[in-house]
């Protein structure tokens, strides 16, 4: 038996499958959680919502499956065992969270206004500049999530793609496309940060 729980965020319509597997008394028992492309089982996912994405994340955390043993199965990459699957998974949301509290850092040491590109720069200084545009996708993405939250406010427009202009556009494309447009830190970031100054 499959139950399908609707785990949005890599993309709109993306689901994961708890598979169930009848035990000596007949009763239905979680045994795997089929990811897709959700959760990988190795390095981290491409998503096109971060809000949707972290609430898909933290729906399958709380699943009421692991008080079972439940291997993860991803779309890409190796299956991750059940001493271990839970634990990847929140992996996956310290990971978000961490990188969202960096760019938070950043706006506050730049005075709360900052563009993409300056974000980049400071947070990916040590990888190579060819993945800089997919870079500022991520952090665009993140500051989406985070205006959506009343935490920043978009001041400039520069990007040249809108809201569903990404289809046979590359990721990359897409980056340098957003690095000038220009965001402010606002709300009770901003008065945290200023109280610091």
């Amino acid at each position: 038996m499959l139950e399908v729980v609707h785990t949005p965020g890599h993309t709109a319509d993306s689901i994961s499958l708890i598979l169930f597997h009848l035990n000596e008394t007949k009763s239905a028992v979680p045994s795997a959680l089929f990811t897709a492309d959700t959760v990988l089982g190795a390095g981290t996912a491409v998503f096109e919502d971060l809000s949707l994405y972290m609430r898909s994340l933290r729906r399958l955390v709380e699943l009421p499956i692991w008080s079972h043993s439940i291997s993860l199965h991803p779309g890409h990459g190796p299956t991750v065992p059940p001493e271990s699957s839970k634990s990847h998974i929140e992996t996956y949301i310290s990971h978000r969270q961490a990188r969202e509290n960096q760019i938070v850092d950043v706006f506050k040491k730049s005075n709360g206004k900052i563009n993409i590109g300056q974000i980049v720069e400071s947070l990916y200084a040590e990888y190579p500049r060819t993945l800089w545009p997919a870079a500022a996708h991520s952090v665009n993405l993140h500051l989406q999530k985070l205006e959506v939250e009343g935490r920043v406010k978009k001041l400039s427009e520069k990007s040249v793609m809108g809201e569903g202009q990404y289809d046979g556009v590359k990721m990359e494309q897409v980056g340098a496309a957003n690095m000038d447009a220009e965001w402010e830190l606002i709300g009770v970031e901003m008065a945290v940060s200023e109280t610091k100054l």
